[in-house]
C-alpha cells in the first residue's frame, strides 16, 4: 500500500468521524426529522472494506450505514438533506437515517430492520454469478445480528447455494460484522451463560 493510499484512509476515516461528530452535535436542536444512529467507532471497518472495491461494486447496511454510505461515496448533501426530512435527501426526504441509499455510488440499501439487507445482499451476489458479472456485493451488520434468525438462515443458503458460484472474484459476498459488544443496549457479556 503507497503512502497516499493510506493517506487517503486516513482522511476518509476522519471526514467521516467529523462528519457523525457534527451531525451528533445537530441533532439535540430537534430540527433534524429522524432518529439518528451513529456510527462513530467504526469508521476504519467501512473505509476499509469500500476502499478495496470498486465503484460497481454494491454494499447494504444496516440501521448504522453513516459511514457506509460515506465511505462507498455516498453524496454527502444528500445525506445531510435526508436527516432533515428535505426532498434533496438521497430517499428524497422520506428514508431518514436508517434508509440511505446511492445507487450510483453503489450504496443500493440500508434498513433500521435487524439483518434484513443480508438476504437481500447474498440474493445480489447470487444474481451477480448467475449473469457472469464480475461485481462484489457486501453487507455491513453489527454483532447483535447474529442472534437473528435472518443471519444463519442467510448463512445457510449462501453455503447451500454456492454463492458465490465461481473461483476468484466473480460475485464475491462478503459479511463485515462489527462487533460493538453492546448489540442494542445490553451488553454482550450478559447475553452469555457461563
Amino acid at each position: 500500500m503507497t503512502t497516499d493510499s493510506r493517506e487517503n484512509l486516513l482522511r476518509d476515516m476522519v471526514r467521516i468521524r467529523r462528519v457523525e461528530e457534527t451531525l451528533a452535535e445537530l441533532y439535540p436542536s430537534g430540527e433534524m426529522r429522524t432518529p439518528t444512529h451513529f456510527s462513530i467507532g467504526q469508521e476504519a471497518v467501512a473505509v476499509g472494506v469500500c476502499g478495496a472495491l470498486r465503484r460497481d461494486d454494491v454494499v447494504y447496511s444496516g440501521h448504522r450505514c453513516h459511514a457506509h454510505y460515506l465511505a462507498k461515496g455516498g453524496d454527502l448533501r444528500g445525506m445531510v438533506a435526508e436527516l432533515y426530512g428535505r426532498e434533496t435527501g438521497c430517499a428524497r426526504g422520506r428514508g431518514g437515517s436508517v434508509h440511505l441509499n446511492d445507487p450510483a455510488a453503489g450504496v443500493i440499501a440500508s434498513s433500521a430492520i435487524l439483518g434484513q439487507t443480508m438476504a437481500v445482499a447474498v440474493g445480489t451476489a447470487l444474481a451477480f454469478t448467475m449473469d457472469g458479472i464480475d461485481r462484489v456485493a457486501v453487507t455491513f451488520f453489527g454483532d447483535g445480528t447474529v442472534e437473528e434468525g435472518i443471519f444463519h438462515e442467510t448463512l445457510n443458503f449462501a453455503v447451500m447455494r454456492r454463492v458465490p458460484g465461481r473461483m476468484g472474484r466473480s460475485a464475491f459476498r462478503t459479511f463485515v460484522v462489527a462487533g460493538r459488544e453492546l448489540p442494542l443496549s445490553w451488553p454482550a457479556s450478559k447475553d452469555r451463560v457461563s
